[in-house]
């Protein structure tokens, strides 16, 4: 299963990354590109313990959600919750400019592909390892590049 601790996923990533522009073309949701970008990462900075975010109460235990979010080989679909500390117009970051918000979505992604040990929790899933958080961060990379068909 892919994972952002993967550098030949990690690749394709930066690839499809680098096809964004500000003025692509949503398939779905209401996030511009931009601010699509600033939710990135926002969720990264969740990830690395920079932003806190109480735990969201889900209809299944966390562990099963996990398992069927992490590992049941199918693409995130449309509609997912979202934490709100990450959430545009809500408590994610405001966008700036696209470069600078750019800059800000790769430096958090290369501090993410690079942690090791202590995880702060996931707002769903709750307790995750390293190999965990790498495959939630290429899941819900694939997601919002799929939003924007990238």
């Amino acid at each position: 299963m892919k994972a952002l601790g993967q550098a030949k996923v990690l690749d394709e990533v930066q690839g499809r990354l680098g096809r964004l522009r500000p003025e692509s073309i949503r398939v779905w949701g209401k996030m511009s590109p931009q601010e699509m970008v600033c939710h990135l990462a926002d969720s990264f900075e969740l990830a690395l313990g920079e932003r806190t975010n109480p735990q969201i109460r889900l209809p299944l235990p966390p562990g099963v959600i996990m398992v069927l979010a992490l590992r049941v080989p199918l693409r995130w679909g449309r509609n997912i919750p979202t934490a709100p500390v990450v959430k545009q117009g809500v408590g994610g970051s405001l966008p700036k400019s696209w470069n600078e918000d750019m800059e800000r979505l790769q430096k958090k992604l290369k501090a993410f592909c690079e942690k090791r040990g202590e995880w702060p929790e996931h707002p769903f899933f709750r307790s995750m390892e390293t190999r965990d958080w790498l495959r939630w961060g290429y899941l819900h990379m694939d997601h919002h590049l799929r939003q924007f068909g990238c």
